[in-house]
């Protein structure tokens, strides 16, 4: 299989999944910058699910990065390999 097919089916997966845990962020971020309109839940453990979904968010974020420049560059660089191959012609 071809790398920039590897590249986009994860940067897909993972734009889903970055998409899910940026949702739970958002509700955990609200929970603990407006605690009074949330007192019927647990303010210690939206700050730890916060705490802990921001290192997933993070990696995924950065694997995100990776595969998006992966799929960016590739071309590029294919598309000057072959115009040397037909300079060298």
């Amino acid at each position: 299989m071809n790398i920039y097919l590897i590249s986009r089916k994860v940067h897909r997966y993972l734009t889903l999944v970055t998409a899910c845990s940026g949702l739970i962020m958002m509700i955990t971020g609200l929970i603990l910058k407006y605690p009074h309109l949330f007192d019927f839940l647990n303010f210690s453990l939206a700050q730890y699910l916060h705490n802990q979904m921001s290192i997933i968010f993070g990696i995924l974020l950065l694997g995100m990065a990776i595969s998006g420049l992966i799929m960016y560059f590739l071309p590029i660089i294919k598309a000057n390999s072959q115009k040397d191959k037909q300079d060298n012609i």
